[in-house]
């Protein structure tokens, strides 16, 4: 992200085109002191740029995706559909995040036990 004069600002994980709004994921390591600090300082800095940043969790992207998605939606100035949200939830069942999708991958490495081929 860059201010007005186009001075580097900061890098995030998902930009909506066409907005000053920045989405972002916050891991476990944002908690520790020196990160936090870093954040903080970060954080003020996309304010002062006239960016709005709204983090998120492994809990909302992994259980309350459709609020992810509300808030993206309301960035783009567009209605909220919460049944877009199916496809990120199909993703979710297909990845190791899921019991179902860490099976299917002990599966395709030849490391599946009996319970996992269940």
């Amino acid at each position: 992200m860059r201010d007005d004069d186009g001075t580097f600002v900061a890098r995030g994980d998902l930009r909506l085109v066409g907005t000053r709004v920045l989405h972002e994921y916050d891991g476990g390591h944002h908690l520790e002191v020196s990160r936090q600090q870093a954040d903080l300082r970060r954080a003020r800095g996309l304010v002062r740029a006239g960016w709005i940043r709204r983090g998120y969790t492994a809990g909302d992207l992994l259980h309350r995706a459709s609020g992810v998605l509300r808030d993206a939606d309301d960035s783009l100035g567009r209605p909220h559909d919460p049944a877009r949200v199916a496809a990120w939830h199909d993703q979710l069942r297909a990845s190791c995040f899921t019991p179902a999708g860490r099976s299917v991958l002990l599966a395709r490495l030849g490391l599946a036990t009996d319970r996992t081929q269940r």
